[in-house]
């Protein structure tokens, strides 16, 4: 019966703990943007991109390729969360990368 009761007082004080532990992390915060690419089927020389923040600083790039741009992207201090492609009627790829980029919780 102690060691039951020495048991439950241990998990019971590392469960605590642990609670503690996390309330004192602090919450990270992110921005977002989606890359939209249109490149034409077989057109592997230029790729129109449009980088959308959500607001009006939207901006408008021509690179070589998506990768370019992807790459421009992370050294801006932005991290691709999930890359997808579609590909529409008129045989243009359509290249949509999401990206999030951490922001300070207090500005």
């Amino acid at each position: 019966m102690k060691k039951i009761i020495l048991l439950l007082a241990i998990m019971s004080m590392a469960f605590s703990f642990s609670m503690n532990a996390q309330e004192q992390l602090p919450k990270k915060e992110y921005v977002y943007c989606e890359i939209v690419g249109f490149q034409k089927l077989g057109s592997y020389d230029k790729c129109k991109i449009y980088i959308c923040y959500g607001d009006t600083e939207n901006e408008d790039l021509e690179t070589k390729s998506m990768i370019l741009a992807l790459n421009q992207m992370v050294s801006r201090g932005w991290e691709l969360v999930e890359p997808y492609m579609q590909t529409s009627a008129t045989n243009v790829y359509i290249f949509r990368y999401l990206m999030k980029k951490e922001v300070d919780p207090k500005k």
